[in-house]
């Protein structure tokens, strides 16, 4: 019998996998050959060669499954459902149809993302023999959506939008409505409308609830991390449960209203109408409708379900008008406490079962049927990698849902090749959009044992490699500082980037490129960077303020600060060199050096930046000789299209040039003057360039 390791991916939130960012320490090196020989995975080329060999095969038998089994071959198309008649194998089709598109999202996010994870799981993909922090999903933040295929992510994109826009819309919409029924029943005391006005009022204090909660579920602080180390999702269904206790409260206060008016001993009076109550109640109904029409052939959850609600406001409006309105017509007193009634009975009946849904999906409730069959379907896609799948559980907690997918292994698998495995499964799991992001967990059995020791041996070597580097840069260029803290400037095509990086590896500090940092900024709609977008398109500079509040954002939340960093391309003036002194001596932690990357020969800084190619959506940089792309014109992570910047063009260089030259170069002399400025010839190779900056910085 073949004994088989177990293996379990379970989905709950995100963590940073050691295996990918270890950090290089020691404090010991007296033993440094022998922990240096254990650490062969990064620098012996046999092991780097099998272990690529190992990482490809995993890619194609995946990949290749996804390739040979096309699902499209059994859709049936819109002409073809039209054609049967029988309804039961019409609706068979549709269903069918409806599966197929699940199966189909799942194949393109496989085939989208398995590669590109699998290759995050090289620690050092350029055998330099250091470990590579910036692997595709480091780069990226963890956010899977950038490897999803571009039409996959546009149309997530404009999903959101749509939503967010179909949002406000009905937001206005009730704000204006619930003024007009105010008018409405401040002219009639009608039960009914008194019913419609408490609907819409507590319906639009529902919406600010959901809202509020909603972005503190969201909040990524560095406190909220530390105070709700799992997250706040619960927020928003707590939220919704509450209010749904107060939508049932408040009706059948008004039902008990109805009620003692439908008693012998009751009044029954006949309410009348004016025409301003019918005008408002009337429009109520026409507006909501309108709204409902224009949404309805959006195809997307968050629309159908404002569409389903616009309809049920329709009908509600509608209620609420005809039955005060008939029972005065007709003289008959007992329909407007009667529809008050039916109405309260209806708006109770619809929040009770909103609150027991709520109240099950927040104990754990299991997903639909649908959604267990296309989880299922992407654990099956592994099949090929896999022995076999011990069990597989799906359930809600809150509004994500949680899934467990407990695999088998055959004992002889290689640990790394089983993390691989594990890790490709788990965030390709992440990249369903209806899922919480995964989490990877270990049984309690011997396996949870050999992670442990395989964590612990990655972190003491992750010790000792950081010791090695930073005995090698003794011996070269003297005692290193620890926690330093460097600023390099240059033109434009100087180099920067490509120094900053080399740097970051060399002293073990973090690479704060200031357009990445604007970027991530944007991408996230800061407040603090509205107005820079434009600005960056143009390649003009941003606030010198907003600059400054963007880096100590950015040294307060990356951990990598701690142990100093390399600002890249900033300060780029005087006045932004001032306050980012005024701002790191406040912290006690002054800036060591600042860095000038001089390139005389201008046609050299021409042929840098005109040969720029540039992959708008991460900010990633090649260059036509330099750094060509693996393939031409397309982005080495996502294969999307690469673009030159309409600023790299060579009429612009000179102006940039000139531009740099009255804005930025006079920061040499106020940096010179508090003796940490250092001028450095970067028109040399990179290699030549770098060993001048850490004779700049230690001399």
């Amino acid at each position: 019998m073949v004994r088989q390791r177990q293996w379990s991916v379970l989905s709950t939130s995100p963590i940073t996998d050691d295996h990918h960012i270890s950090r290089w320490n020691s404090n010991t090196s007296s033993r440094r050959t022998t922990y240096f020989r254990r650490l062969s995975q990064y620098r012996d080329d046999t092991l780097a060669s099998e272990a690529e060999k190992r990482r490809r095969e995993l890619k194609n038998k995946v990949l290749a499954g996804v390739q040979d089994f096309n699902v499209e071959q059994y859709r049936k198309s819109d002409e073809e459902l039209k054609s049967i008649k029988n309804k039961r194998v019409r609706a068979f089709y549709e269903a069918q149809n409806r599966k197929l598109d699940d199966w189909a999202e799942v194949d393109s996010l496989v085939w989208a993302l398995a590669d590109d994870v699998v290759d995050s799981m090289d620690p050092d993909a350029n055998r330099d023999g250091i470990v590579d922090r910036n692997t595709p999903l480091l780069y990226t933040g963890y956010d899977l959506e950038a490897y999803l295929p571009w039409n996959e992510r546009e149309r997530r994109r404009k999903d959101n939008r749509t939503a967010q826009r179909a949002l406000n819309i009905n937001v206005l919409a009730n704000v204006l409505l619930l003024v007009a029924k105010v008018i409405a029943v401040t002219s009639t005391h009608s039960l009914s409308l008194i019913a419609s006005l408490t609907d819409s009022a507590l319906d639009l204090l529902c919406t600010m609830i959901i809202w509020s909660t909603s972005k503190l579920a969201s909040s990524h602080t560095t406190s909220a991390k530390l105070e709700f180390p799992a997250g706040r999702q619960r927020l928003r269904p707590l939220g919704v449960l509450v209010f749904s206790i107060v939508m049932v409260v408040s009706f059948l206060q008004i039902l008990r209203e109805s009620a003692a008016k439908l008693l012998p001993s009751g009044d029954h009076n006949t309410m009348s109408l004016s025409p301003v109550a019918i005008g408002a109640m009337a429009g109520n109904a026409v507006v909501k409708g309108l709204v409902g029409i224009y949404y309805f052939r959006v195809n997307n959850p968050q629309v159908q379900a404002l569409v389903q609600d616009c309809k049920t406001d329709v009908y509600f409006n509608l209620s609420s008008l005809l039955f005060p309105l008939i029972g005065h017509t007709f003289n008959v007193w007992y329909l407007d406490p009667l529809g008050a009634a039916l109405l309260s009975l209806y708006v109770i009946y619809d929040w009770a079962h909103t609150s027991v849904t709520t109240i099950n999906r927040l104990t754990g409730a299991a997903v639909s049927t649908q959604t267990a069959k296309k989880l299922m379907y992407l654990a099956w896609r592994f099949c090929p990698v896999i022995d076999s799948y011990k069990s597989m559980t799906a359930y809600y907690l809150g509004d994500g849902i949680i899934v467990e997918v407990e695999i088998t292994l055959d004992e002889k698998t290689p640990l790394p090749l089983a993390h691989d495995i594990s890790q490709t499964i788990q965030y390709c799991f992440e990249g369903l959009p209806d899922l919480t992001p995964p989490q990877l967990m270990g049984r309690r059995d011997d396996i949870s044992g050999i992670q442990s020791t395989l964590s612990d041996a990655e972190h003491r070597a992750s010790i000792l490699q950081t010791k090695i580097a930073i005995e090698e840069a003794d011996q070269k260029y003297g005692p290193i500082k620890r926690h330093m803290r460097i600023a390099i400037v240059g033109p434009p095509g100087s180099g920067k980037t490509t120094q900053a990086a080399k740097l970051k590896k060399r002293l073990c500090i973090c690479h704060l490129p200031i357009g990445q940092i604007l970027r991530s900024q944007i991408s996230k709609r800061s407040p603090d960077v509205k107005s820079a977008r434009d600005i960056m398109e143009r390649g003009g500079l941003v606030a010198d303020e907003t600059m400054i509040d963007l880096i100590r954002n950015e040294i307060d939340n990356n951990v990598e600060c701690k142990n100093g960093f390399i600002l890249d391309d900033f300060p780029r003036n005087v006045t932004e060199a001032r306050l980012l002194d005024e701002m790191l001596e406040s912290r006690n932690q002054p800036l060591h050096r600042a860095i000038e990357l001089s390139v005389s020969d201008v046609n050299l800084l021409d042929s840098r930046i005109t040969g720029r190619l540039v992959h708008l959506a991460s900010g990633r940089i090649y260059h036509t000789i330099f750094h060509p792309p693996k393939q031409d014109m397309k982005d080495d992570i996502t294969g999307e299209p690469l673009i030159h910047r309409s600023y790299d063009a060579f009429r612009n260089t000179r102006e940039r040039l000139s531009m740099y030259r009255q804005e930025v170069s006079p920061i040499s002399e106020y940096y010179k003057g508090k003796g940490i400025w250092r001028d450095v010839d970067g028109s040399s190779g990179p290699v030549q360039v770098c060993d001048s900056i850490m004779n700049a910085i230690y001399k």
